[in-house]
């Protein structure tokens, strides 16, 4: 008898210690699925302002940008779900899990497909290969709808978490070929702003600057030394890595050139940036000109990739 009520005990103490496990697995589980629908539900939320506004809506950067932080949302979730979870929640969580690694898969198809439209790699394949992104994202948002259907009927009791409808492609759109691939591709086709663009433009100015003029020459007062500072501009769409700005002074009186060069190591599209170039070289009184050259492969604008000026460097008082 006394053996008897001993097993009776354990087994009761064993139930009791498997439920609280039970139950600690699964507000762990709720608890990891809450912030990976949250991140999924930004991402859902970027990847259709894509759709809704490519063309002259969005420029080719704000398209990278929101396509990135959608492929790094995703990943993010899909990594957070990389958990183990009590036997109760093993439904819920097979359909999160695939929803979660579907719509990774197809945003970052997402991301390569709609660069490689913007860039024209893709030609006559475009539209296909949206369709498929199309078709993955909608799978992933049949998944998940199993898995709110699944989690409203589990037996989680106050720890079940409200999850949110995600939609990648809304069911229901307001504009009927949002999510028409021949469409999509073809505002793509024809919106200058997000094919790729190079421009890199730069303008001078003399340290100190000119006072006055002499002769219609702009006069530089005499100083410890000269310097030039560029002022660079990005006015493309792409980021530009590693380039070079020159400088050339030559001395009109002599024929004899002073040099110098700069390496700009990442510029983003919008972005200015200065280089100064200083302890140049003059003599009192002489006749100079400063130039300012940039070149970057494809640039698109060859106008504005240098600046000239000539000017007098005071004799000294």
């Amino acid at each position: 008898m006394i053996v008897l009520t001993l097993v009776a005990v354990v087994a009761v103490i064993w139930l009791i210690l498997s439920r609280r496990t039970e139950q600690r697995g699964m507000a762990v589980f709720l608890a990891t699925a809450e912030q990976a629908t949250e991140l999924q539900a930004g991402a859902a939320e970027r990847v259709d302002r894509v759709f809704a506004e490519v063309g002259p809506l969005l420029s080719r950067q704000e398209v990278i940008t929101l396509l990135s932080e959608a492929v790094d949302a995703t990943r993010e979730a899909d990594e957070l779900l990389d958990i183990e979870v009590p036997a109760s929640a093993a439904r819920s969580y097979g359909h999160i899990s695939a929803a979660s690694s579907t719509w990774t898969q197809g945003v970052e198809d997402a991301h390569r497909v709609i660069l490689g439209l913007m860039d024209g790699d893709l030609g006559e394949d475009g539209p296909t290969a949206i369709r498929d992104v199309i078709a993955l994202l909608r799978a992933g948002d049949a998944s998940y709808a199993l898995f709110r259907s699944e989690i409203a009927t589990a037996e989680v009791g106050s720890a079940m978490a409200d999850f949110p409808t995600i939609s990648f492609i809304d069911p229901d759109p307001g504009d009927p070929v949002r999510f028409d691939e021949q469409q999509f591709a073809l505002r793509i086709a024809i919106a200058y702003n997000l094919s790729p663009r190079h421009d890199i433009g730069v303008v001078g100015m003399t340290i100190p600057e000119p006072v006055g003029v002499r002769g219609g020459i702009p006069i530089v007062p005499a100083s410890a030394s000269l310097g030039v500072t560029a002022v660079i501009s990005n006015l493309g769409n792409e980021p530009e890595d590693s380039f070079s700005v020159a400088l050339n002074v030559l001395n009109v009186d002599t024929g004899e050139t002073y040099t110098d060069s700069a390496t700009v190591v990442s510029l983003a599209s919008g972005a200015s940036t200065t280089v100064d170039f200083s302890s140049i070289p003059v003599d009192p009184g002489g006749l100079y000109q400063a130039v300012l050259t940039i070149t970057i492969d494809g640039d698109g604008n060859t106008d504005n990739n240098a600046w000239a000026m000539t000017f007098i460097w005071n004799e000294e008082s």
